[in-house]
């Protein structure tokens, strides 16, 4: 009598492969992913910026009325963030209590108890935010450049126009969502950078985000090094 071979309880060769392949693909994820915590910050610290830029604008359709978005302060600055007077980086986008004249926007009397901002939160030691940081100097804005050099930058004036007026220099600046239009009334920019010892890193991702005059919405632009080009978000 020919005895029935039992099967093994074990897995085959085949279902071993299949698991040993597939905790490699996972393991290989997890290292790119936590390998990229300055391009992951980078991204963050891009949506939230953008974030505030589209509710000013649609701040201004709600309203009816103009919009101003008034930014002040540095990445690293200490205290606590103010329109008023510099310190931390402050953005703030909300209407005036006035239809008629557009007043000062850092003493003028804002509609509404609180509106979208953003504001750095280095000092506070946020980890996305001791890693990446909105550029307010002139140096860590001109890491950006070579964006120049391509579509729709080197094709559209306006795009140019508005990469050249960086809205966050350091001091007090400020543009107007037209209440009538609902669009920005000056083309700006914004950019965003990796930081090194709360410094820009020249060697680091960065990302651009740009509002052409009389556009709505702002365009975003990610580069992961200086050797990768640059691509739309």
């Amino acid at each position: 009598m020919i005895r029935k071979r039992e099967s093994s309880p074990g897995y085959s060769l085949i279902e071993l492969l299949v698991v040993l392949s597939i905790i490699g693909i996972l393991s290989l994820a997890m290292v790119m992913t936590l390998g990229d915590r300055a391009g992951n910050s980078v991204r963050a610290v891009t949506d939230e910026v953008t974030g505030v830029i589209y509710s000013a604008q649609k701040a201004s359709v709600s309203s009816g009325r103009s919009v101003t978005l008034a930014v002040n302060g540095t990445w690293t600055g200490g205290g606590a963030p103010s329109l008023g007077t510099a310190g931390a980086l402050l953005m703030d986008g909300r209407p005036f209590d006035s239809t008629v004249v557009n007043p000062d926007p850092y003493t003028g009397v804002r509609v509404g108890a609180s509106s979208e901002t953003f504001f750095s939160q280095f000092g506070r030691s946020l980890r996305t935010h001791l890693q990446a940081g909105v550029a307010t100097d002139a140096t860590a804005n001109g890491l950006a450049d070579s964006i120049r050099t391509l579509p729709p930058f080197s094709t559209d004036a306006a795009f140019l126009a508005a990469y050249g007026n960086p809205l966050c220099n350091g001091g007090q600046a400020n543009v107007v969502v037209d209440g009538n239009t609902n669009r920005f009334t000056t083309g700006f920019s914004v950019v965003v950078v990796a930081l090194a010892g709360g410094q820009a890193d020249p060697n680091g991702p960065m990302a651009v985000v740009v509002v052409p005059r009389n556009s709505a919405a702002p365009f975003r632009f990610y580069r992961s090094s200086p050797t990768q080009n640059w691509r739309r978000i």
